[in-house]
């Protein structure tokens, strides 16, 4: 199993973080033949259909801790096209390169 962290630009919409998701699941499942891939994801589906993920966004120290406690048990990070343009990336960028976590940067890295 390959579990994936993915790190979006935050000005998608709720809808487009779900595709992106789903996206990077699927594209993965393609490179890594014989693994299931699971997301750990910092924003819950069902919070994200519901619109009450709220409780991070108010707080962005929240969301980046919530964010680095998942990542510790990602074998993958995966981060999406505007990532650097986020402070909480950038950190959880430098935090997944010096805990030796693999990265893959959908600019750099396509996976199609």
């Amino acid at each position: 199993m390959k579990r994936v962290f993915i790190c979006p630009d935050f000005a998608y919409t709720n809808n487009q973080a779900i595709k992106i998701v789903e996206k990077v699941k699927e594209e993965l499942s393609k490179r890594y033949k014989d693994e299931i891939i699971v997301a750990l994801n910092g924003i819950d589906y069902e919070e994200l259909m519901n619109g009450t993920q709220k409780k991070y966004f108010n707080n962005p120290m929240k969301f980046l801790a919530h964010s680095i406690d998942l990542m510790a048990n990602a074998d993958i990070v995966y981060f999406c096209y505007g990532w650097e343009k986020h402070n909480e990336c950038k950190i959880e960028r430098s935090c997944a390169a010096r805990y030796g976590i693999d990265i893959i940067d959908e600019a750099k890295d396509s996976l199609r």
